[in-house]
């Protein structure tokens, strides 16, 4: 008989199956296609950590299968998006530099060890997630394609910009910053208010400005991170 830790699982490897697909789209230059594969990758990888949180399923094995399934998902299928965006900012010369996008996937391969070796990332993560990386890098690709304007162009077609944004989204991923975790363990306004009231503000940010307000929910959840860990150090100072 199957044990409860099936249908976890059975979502992680869904979630895999849609990152396979993804980065099948994604060498084709098949971008938004990829682009919705990783989105129902989100939503599965959202949903096999709440089935087991609601079934109190603590499986190692699933732990480990859920990173494996995250590098593709939300490693290797940004690191594609990246690669192509600087390549087509190259406009033919020098492509070897495109590889350096796949930098995202081996910081995204570290922050998934990282995160399965530490006990604390509970409630809080330490450095950026990787769903939130790929959100980042795959907004880059849609804006371009959807909500490009001259200014969007010239930004999204200059190399320095792009390799400055793997450099930056590396770190972040890397970084020992403390960050608030989305994860909902109950649906009690008390415990859950921060979690609520980001998601109504990246509700409405999305709705008015489509994918422009990806990297501004990004920096939105760094900044509201930073601001309430400072506000807890100076509680714990008084």
């Amino acid at each position: 008989m199957l044990g409860k830790a099936t249908l976890p699982s059975l979502l992680t490897l869904s979630n895999l199956f849609f990152g396979c697909l993804a980065a099948q789209a994604a060498f084709r230059a098949a971008f938004t296609d990829a682009a919705a594969f990783v989105a129902l990758g989100l939503l599965l990888d959202f949903l096999d950590g709440w089935v087991a949180r609601t079934l109190e399923v603590d499986d190692t094995m699933g732990r480990q299968l859920d990173s494996l399934a995250d590098l593709v998902t939300f490693g290797l299928v940004p690191g594609i998006f990246m690669c192509a965006l600087i390549d087509r900012s190259l406009d033919g010369t020098r492509p070897y530099l495109s590889y350096l996008g796949f930098v995202i996937t081996l910081s995204a391969a570290v922050r998934l060890a990282k995160f399965n070796a530490d006990t604390r990332q509970t409630d809080y993560f330490f450095g950026l997630p990787t769903p939130a990386n790929a959100l980042y890098v795959i907004s880059l690709m849609m804006i371009l394609i959807f909500q490009n304007t001259p200014t969007v162009d010239r930004l999204l077609s200059n190399t320095y910009f792009l390799l400055f944004n793997v450099l930056m989204i590396s770190v972040f991923m890397l970084l020992d910053v403390k960050l608030f975790s989305l994860k909902i363990r109950s649906f009690s306004w008390r415990q859950n208010g921060l979690r609520y009231a980001f998601l109504l503000v990246s509700a409405l940010l999305v709705w008015e400005l489509k994918f422009l307000a990806v990297p501004l929910i990004i920096a939105l959840y760094i900044a509201v991170s930073a601001a309430t860990a400072i506000t807890r150090f100076s509680s714990w100072l008084d």
